[in-house]
């Protein structure tokens, strides 16, 4: 099919630029099956690869050992909580008589194309509706205790609702 001149040069172009594209767009020929093939058939030994050490072996550190993986599920799933825990007041008992009797805390976090938003909120269980709540893009302490401030600068002093999640004194309301 093709002629032992065309081949010759095919291969002594691949050989300058060391590219199949390349040298097949120069030529318009050969088919790629075709170059690989002649490429193979000049029994040219490649150099060896380099050897990639320490990748996929027990001593890379994407590879922990047993005893760590072991230690790190310990930590995580029977040490159980690092805080410690608050009292249950509400005992899923989610029912309140009057507004601003017991109140539920929570913070979400959603995902939107700009980033990761927070919304730390309060629920009164009366109603179900939310007397505060802030939206940050950090859940931390400031975002929840801002949120707290406000609700309980809207609270009259007769006022004291029951906080389930929250081992935070209401301070300033007696």
């Amino acid at each position: 099919m093709y002629s032992q001149e065309e081949i010759v040069t095919a291969l002594n172009i691949y050989h300058q630029c060391e590219s199949v594209t390349r040298t097949i767009t120069t030529l318009g020929y050969p088919t790629r099956r075709a170059l690989y093939t002649w490429i193979k058939n000049e029994n040219i030994h490649k150099p060896p690869r380099k050897e990639l050490c320490n990748i996929n072996t027990a001593n890379h550190p994407r590879n922990p050992s047993h005893e760590i993986k072991m230690s790190a599920i310990h930590r995580c799933f029977e040490l159980g909580e690092i805080s410690p825990s608050v009292p249950d007041l509400i005992q899923r008992d989610f029912h309140a008589d009057k507004p601003n009797e017991k109140w539920l805390t929570d913070i979400t976090e959603f995902s939107i194309p700009a980033g990761k938003v927070y919304l730390s909120s309060i629920v009164d269980c009366f109603d179900g509706m939310l007397p505060c709540w802030t939206i940050g893009i950090i859940p931390d302490s400031t975002l929840v205790n801002h949120m707290l401030d406000q609700a309980v600068s809207q609270l009259h002093k007769s006022e004291h609702p029951i906080r389930q999640g929250l081992p935070l004194p209401m301070d300033g309301l007696d």
